[in-house]
C-alpha cells in the first residue's frame, strides 16, 4: 500500500511537471509572436480581433534614392488639346460687330471694337472699316483707328488703307490727325501721294502741318 502511495504521487508530479512544461511552451509561442508583431511588422497585434499582418508603404519598401528620384520628376504636362478646351471661346467677329450696331453706350463700343481688334486678322480690318463708316462719335472713331493700328500691319492692307483715307475727308481735326499718323506707319508707295494731297487740300492749317511732316519722313 505504501509502494502504490508513493508510485501515485511520483505519476502526479510527472504530470504536473508535464503540463509545466506545456503551459510554458504555449507563454514562449504567444511571446514570440508578440515579439514579431512589433519589432518586424511594426504593429501591435490586437487581442480583440484575429491577428492581422499589415502592409507597409510600398514607398518604404523602396530604395530611398528611388522614391526621392520620383518626387523630383516634373509634373507631367497638360496636352494642348485639353489647354484649349479649357481656354473660354472667343466670339465670331459677326456677333460683336452685331452687338456693336446694337449698343449705344459709347463704352461698350469702345470695347466692343478693341475685342473685333484682338481678332488680328483680315476679317477685323474689314469690320473696323464697315464700323468706322458708320460711327458718328468722334471718341468712338478714334477707338477704331486704335484698333485698326492694333492688327497686323500685312492683314487686308487695301481695305485699310481704304478707311484710312475715307478718315482723311470730312471728319473731326483730330480724327483726320489720327488716320494721318496710322497712314505714316504703313510701308506701302501710295502712302506719299495720300499725304501730299492732304498738304495741299485740307482745310485746316494745323493738319496740313502734320501732314506735311509725316510726308517728309516716309520719303527719308
Amino acid at each position: 500500500m505504501f509502494r502504490f502511495m508513493q508510485r501515485s504521487q511520483w505519476y502526479l508530479r510527472l504530470g504536473m511537471s508535464g503540463f509545466g512544461l506545456l503551459l510554458a511552451v504555449i507563454l514562449l509561442s504567444v511571446a514570440a509572436a508578440w515579439y514579431y508583431h512589433i519589432n518586424v511588422t511594426g504593429v501591435s497585434p490586437d487581442l480583440a480581433t484575429p491577428t492581422r499582418i499589415a502592409i507597409k508603404n510600398s514607398s518604404t519598401l523602396r530604395p530611398p534614392e528611388l522614391v526621392q528620384s520620383e518626387k523630383d520628376k516634373d509634373p507631367l504636362p497638360i496636352p494642348p488639346t485639353t489647354m484649349a478646351s479649357q481656354a473660354e471661346p472667343r466670339e465670331p467677329i459677326s456677333s460683336l460687330e452685331a452687338q456693336y450696331h446694337h449698343t449705344r453706350v459709347t463704352a461698350d463700343r469702345i470695347e466692343l471694337a478693341s475685342e473685333i481688334a484682338s481678332w488680328n486678322d483680315s476679317a477685323a480690318v474689314q469690320a473696323i472699316g464697315r464700323l468706322f463708316k458708320s460711327e458718328a462719335h468722334p471718341e468712338i472713331k478714334l477707338a477704331l483707328l486704335s484698333g485698326l493700328n492694333d492688327i497686323n500691319s500685312e492683314a487686308a492692307l487695301d481695305a485699310r488703307l481704304d478707311v484710312l483715307t475715307f478718315a482723311l475727308h470730312g471728319q473731326p481735326r483730330n480724327v483726320r490727325t489720327a488716320a494721318l499718323d496710322s497712314l505714316a506707319q504703313i510701308d506701302d508707295p501710295r502712302i506719299a501721294a495720300l499725304l501730299k494731297k492732304v498738304m495741299t487740300t485740307d482745310p485746316d492749317h494745323e493738319v496740313r502741318v502734320t501732314a506735311t511732316a509725316l510726308y517728309e519722313a516716309v520719303r527719308q
